[in-house]
């Protein structure tokens, strides 16, 4: 059951980033309350899915949370300054876990890497 939810939380974060996203950030000029739902919605699917014991897709998802946490807190440094704090230390040492159980990074440092 953790298992679909992961993935309809992976699934609905993939899907509304390409809908949504703009070519100069990447990221919708979403409400605050919305992209703090999709960051934790990413956070919450690498999750589900290092549990599944899929590190590659479980560190993207870190990834895709550190980057939607990064933007809120450029946009909205007033607003849950420490809930955004505390969720991307959550992703950092998550993402550390993760590279030191089994070697893996996330796909786009993996990308940024090889250029």
């Amino acid at each position: 059951m953790k298992l679909k939810i992961a993935f309809f939380a992976v699934l609905v974060v993939v899907i509304s980033g390409r809908t949504l996203a703009t070519p100069e950030t990447g990221v919708a000029r979403l409400s605050f309350r919305d992209q703090r739902r999709q960051a934790l919605a990413a956070s919450e699917s690498g999750d589900g899915l290092f549990e599944a014991g899929k590190s590659q897709q479980a560190a993207d998802a870190y990834m895709e949370a550190l980057g939607l946490y990064a933007d809120l807190s450029k946009r909205h440094p007033q607003l849950s300054a420490k809930e955004v704090k505390y969720r991307m230390n959550y992703c950092q040492l998550q993402l550390e876990v993760i590279a030191k159980k089994s070697g893996v990074t996330p796909t786009r440092v993996q990308a940024a890497e090889a250029h």
